[in-house]
C-alpha cells in the first residue's frame, strides 16, 4: 500500500513539476496577499475576518469552475473551544470530475489563522500569509490548473476551518463523509508552502 501512495504522490507531483510555466504566478501572489491582508484580521475560525476569508475563497472556486461536492461548497459544523464557547466553523470544498477513475485525490490547505492579540499595541494583527495563505493559494493554482487539464481521478480541493483549534475542521470532513472515504486514494495536504 505504501509504494502504491508513493507511486500516485510522485506521479500527482511530477505533474505539477513539469506544469510550473503554467501556473498563474501574479494569481497565486494576490490570493495570498488578498487572505494575509489585514483587513482578514487574521482569520480566527468564528470571526468575521474568518467570514470574509470564506466569501473570497468561494469566489475563486467558482472562478476556477470548481464544482459543488455534495451539492455544496461548504461544510458547516460546531464545537466547544476550551472555555466552553460554542463556535461555528465552515470547512470549503469544491471538486474536479475525473476522466476515468471513481477514486478521490484530495488536495486540502486549512484557511484559519490565529486572529488578533489585543494586548499588543501595533501591528497586532496575526496575518498568517505562510500559515496558511500560501497553502490555500498552493490549492487555489492546483485547482486552477486542473480545471484546465482534466485528471484521471476526481479531485476534490478542501480548505479546512478551525486547524489552530486542534484540526477541528478536518476531522469534521470525515466525520460527515466517511462513506466517499474508502475510495480516497491520496489526500495532499499543502500546509505554510512559502519556504523556498
Amino acid at each position: 500500500m505504501k509504494a502504491i501512495v508513493f507511486i500516485l504522490f510522485s506521479v500527482f507531483c511530477w505533474s505539477i513539476c513539469g506544469a510550473q510555466g503554467m501556473v498563474d504566478s501574479v494569481q497565486l501572489l494576490k490570493d495570498v496577499e488578498v487572505l494575509s491582508a489585514n483587513e482578514m484580521k487574521g482569520r480566527k475560525v468564528g470571526t468575521k475576518g474568518n467570514r470574509k476569508a470564506q466569501v473570497y475563497i468561494l469566489q475563486r472556486f467558482r472562478e476556477i469552475g470548481l464544482e459543488k461536492f455534495d451539492h455544496t461548497y461548504e461544510q458547516p459544523f460546531f464545537f466547544y473551544t476550551s472555555s466552553s464557547q460554542k463556535v461555528m466553523g465552515t470547512n470549503l470544498m469544491g471538486a474536479i470530475s475525473g476522466s476515468k477513475d471513481s477514486s478521490w485525490i484530495v488536495i486540502s490547505a486549512h484557511y484559519d489563522h490565529l486572529g488578533v492579540n489585543d494586548s499588543l499595541i501595533q501591528d497586532s494583527i496575526y496575518n498568517g500569509a505562510d500559515d496558511n495563505a500560501s497553502g490555500v493559494a498552493g490549492m487555489l493554482a492546483i485547482a486552477s490548473y486542473f480545471k484546465q487539464h482534466p485528471p484521471t481521478h476526481n479531485l476534490l480541493f478542501v480548505a479546512f476551518d478551525a486547524e489552530e483549534e486542534g484540526l477541528r475542521g478536518s476531522h469534521a470532513f470525515i466525520q460527515q463523509f466517511s462513506e466517499p472515504l474508502p475510495k480516497m486514494a491520496l489526500n495532499i495536504n499543502l500546509d505554510m508552502i512559502s519556504h523556498s
